[in-house]
């Protein structure tokens, strides 16, 4: 009597487990099914020959929890689990944006993944450059003060004080001047007169030291 409960405790056991794999198994199938229609909705949701830009309407479905995705910002926001997505190039597999080594990208709607490439980032999908500036990645076209002329590739500049600009790569200052932004260039008189006029030397017995 109680190996014939042994034995059905075992056969109820392996019965579960195969359900289990078997469960397991079908998510895998639906989830791919489902990454297939993604890639076909996003590809017939491509307006005006323009593979940037899709419209909001029919939107795929969420990949993790099957409920529908809403374009949000750039993004791909299933209000269900709360997951964001972006298509993945170039197979359009939606990837979630907390697995995005640094970001996505402005330039597309849905948002594209950010690449970096010879220390040169721009987008997956349009190849336009970024850069990260304070902390965040901006369109070249958004950086305040454009970028500098001694590295490359070139570097956001950072502005250091009012007219005063640097590049945080090189070290190089700037000026921001009324004709544009200038590479400033140093001589002997002129940094006299700079550290002068900023305090920070004084005259003394013809020559002049500098304060501590």
């Amino acid at each position: 009597m109680k190996k014939d409960q042994q034995l059905q405790a075992t056969l109820n056991g392996t019965h579960a487990s195969n359900l289990t794999l078997i469960g397991e198994l079908l998510r895998r199938k639906q989830q791919r099914q489902l990454q297939q229609e993604v890639v076909s909705t996003l590809e017939s949701l491509k307006t005006d020959g323009n593979p940037t830009t899709v419209s909001s309407k029919s939107l795929p479905c969420c990949p993790s929890c099957v409920h529908e995705l809403q374009l949000e910002n750039g993004l791909l926001v299933c209000r269900n689990c709360n997951k964001m997505f972006v298509p993945r190039v170039p197979d359009n597999l939606l990837v979630p944006t907390n697995s995005l080594p640094i970001g996505a990208c402005k330039c597309c709607n849905p948002k594209r993944p950010l690449i970096t490439k010879d220390d040169i980032i721009y987008c997956s999908l349009t190849n336009e450059r970024y850069a990260q500036y304070l902390g965040e990645y901006k369109r070249l076209q958004e950086l305040p003060y454009g970028t500098c002329s001694c590295c490359n590739p070139t570097r956001p500049l950072i502005a250091r004080s009012e007219n005063i600009l640097f590049c945080p790569h090189s070290l190089e200052e700037y000026m921001l001047t009324q004709g544009g932004i200038q590479k400033r260039f140093f001589t002997l008189a002129s940094s006299i007169e700079e550290a002068l006029n900023a305090g920070t030397a004084r005259f003394y017995y013809g020559g002049f030291i500098t304060k501590k």
